[in-house]
């Protein structure tokens, strides 16, 4: 696949470099024009929470650098215990540079992405990995519970290429799932890009040792999952969906599932449900609401389940 210089070189208004012990809580982020966080240089015990993001030219944050690596990634270039959750990114499709995601991972380890909620973004909400060198820069990873409206709903050249939750490369050094990437318990739904793309849980090229589990994609996804080449030892498990479609190129993948439910059932007591109301950011969901419920299943937006997400 092709990276645009863009995501390569594309700075931001907050940059943490090489620092430890660093937290941003209960802040607004607004009319910034690039990414608002860069963090690199082997930055660690970094802490973003409970913030949002409006109108801003790029992505909410970047974490690691993309490079070769070769020999083995040194310390000093892997960010290391970053977490970043319960965040809300509003963008209504506001990005300047379109080809930058949401939130953008390239080389980070023993981090989390949890509890955010993602709306109307061109390119990818969630990407990781990235390194691209004979031994990766991620390595025990969490993304869960994420609530993602509107995917990729950038022009085609982008749209292509685009998964609500993106991963390229291996994602442990270890080579072992109990050291690799969990993604579980994200919800997403909605428009993709013109041309055909996942839309939903993306393993591209060269994926590996990474755990898909109890995911929920809905929406006008062209498959709810797409395993590209030479992906190899994933494991995608009890995910949802209302769209029974896998493109799958890759080898010893396990897949068990997934539960196929329109989105008209999405009742409550349910699997999938219990996916919608726990994504997002704590005590934000209609979920706590049971009789507005059926009120989720029709018209464009009406399954976002966190209506104040937007300028």
């Amino acid at each position: 696949m092709t990276v645009s210089t863009a995501i390569q070189t594309l700075d931001a208004a907050l940059v943490i470099n090489g620092s430890t012990n660093i937290s941003f809580n209960g802040d607004q982020l607004s009319h910034l024009g690039s990414r608002v966080f860069l963090i690199e240089d082997g930055s660690s015990n970094v802490s973003i929470i409970n913030n949002r993001f409006d109108d801003n030219a790029a992505g909410a944050v970047q974490i690691g650098t993309i490079g070769t690596c070769p020999a083995g990634c040194p310390s000093f270039v892997r960010e290391n215990d970053v977490l970043f959750a319960n965040n809300i990114i509003a963008t209504g499709n506001d990005f300047d540079y379109l080809d930058t995601g949401a939130i953008f991972a390239p080389a980070m380890s023993n981090s989390t992405i949890a509890n955010n909620e993602i709306d109307s973004i061109p390119w990818g909400p969630v990407t990781l990995g990235w390194g691209w060198g004979a031994t990766p820069y991620c390595s025990n990873n969490t993304v869960n519970n994420n609530s993602i409206n509107n995917p990729c709903i950038g022009p085609p050249r982008l749209g292509w290429d685009c998964g609500s939750i993106y991963s390229v490369g291996a994602q442990s050094s270890a080579s072992t799932y109990a050291t690799g990437l969990f993604v579980t318990g994200n919800y997403s739904q909605g428009s993709v890009g013109a041309l055909p793309v996942s839309g939903g849980l993306y393993l591209d090229t060269g994926t590996a040792w990474s755990t898909w589990e109890n995911n929920n994609m809905l929406g006008s996804y062209n498959y709810w999952a797409e395993i590209g080449s030479q992906a190899n030892n994933d494991k995608l498990l009890n995910n949802y969906t209302d769209n029974n479609v896998l493109i799958n190129n890759g080898v010893n993948i396990t897949i068990v599932g997934p539960i196929v439910i329109p989105g008209s059932a999405q009742a409550f007591g349910t699997g999938a449900r219990s996916i919608v109301c726990g994504a997002g950011v704590p005590g934000s969901t209609a979920c706590t609401t049971p009789t507005l419920w059926p009120t989720w299943q029709s018209g464009v937006g009406a399954t976002w389940s966190h209506p104040q997400i937007g300028p």
